[in-house]
């Protein structure tokens, strides 16, 4: 539960419609299959890049900054998820994802180039970032086994922003929701460094503010809270 004058944050990446409907058919055919375990709605679904935990709100504008300054460093790109996965291991799992056989080296430098931007303000990291979608969560002391083998098409998740989420806990549905705290494009990141490398000309000219200055790629959606995503981090 949250405390008072903290909040629960990570980064990740938001998936589109289309990814999530894939994602889900793949649990609805787990579940079919006779998998015992709490299943994910579509709206829950996303892939975590960097776990932050309870911190002080106050913090907000550190966290949102740091994820400004990770968008600049970064490129747009597509993640193939297109394996069923699980935590600790599949032999007794209590997580299930749909993941990638191949991590990529965008997504790794992806969750690098996140991690050393909040390290900075901090936060440590003792894992390195796995690529995937959790679909399922075995509650309880269950022993299922290992899911069921299933045919995994692959599924595209392309990456062009990178999102600030918070995970508040809902009494009433003994559950937590995700509301997007921010979000920043990694299209500016590289309009950004495409003016870096053309800066000795811009700057004969000037720009058309006449101060130089640049629009951060952040679009912040506190104080108001309009997006949401439900799960458990």
């Amino acid at each position: 539960m949250k405390n008072e004058g903290t909040a629960r944050y990570f980064v990740g990446i938001e998936l589109d419609r289309g990814v999530r409907s894939a994602c889900a058919q793949i649990a609805a055919r787990l579940r079919d299959a006779g998998f015992s375990a709490a299943f994910e709605g579509p709206e829950k679904l996303h892939i975590t890049l960097a776990f932050l935990g309870n911190v002080p709100s106050e913090r907000f504008a550190e966290f949102e900054g740091a994820l400004r300054r990770a968008a600049c460093a970064m490129s747009p790109f597509v993640l193939i998820v297109d394996r069923i996965g699980a935590f600790p291991h599949e032999r007794s799992p209590r997580v299930v994802y749909i993941g990638a056989r191949q991590q990529g080296s965008a997504f790794r430098n992806a969750a690098a180039i996140v991690r050393a931007e909040y390290a900075r303000l901090g936060f440590a990291f003792k894992d390195d970032a796995v690529a995937h979608v959790t679909i399922a969560r075995v509650k309880g002391n269950a022993c299922t086994g290992p899911p069921p083998t299933i045919d995994v098409q692959p599924i595209p998740v392309p990456v062009s922003e990178i999102v600030l989420f918070e995970s508040i806990f809902d009494p009433s549905r003994r559950s937590t929701r995700y509301e997007i705290a921010a979000r920043a494009s990694l299209e500016a990141g590289v309009d950004a460094r495409c003016r870096q490398n053309q800066q000795p000309e811009d700057d004969a000219f000037g720009d058309e503010s006449g101060n130089g200055e640049t629009n951060g790629s952040v679009r912040s959606s506190r104080p108001r809270r309009k997006e949401r995503r439900d799960e458990s981090e």
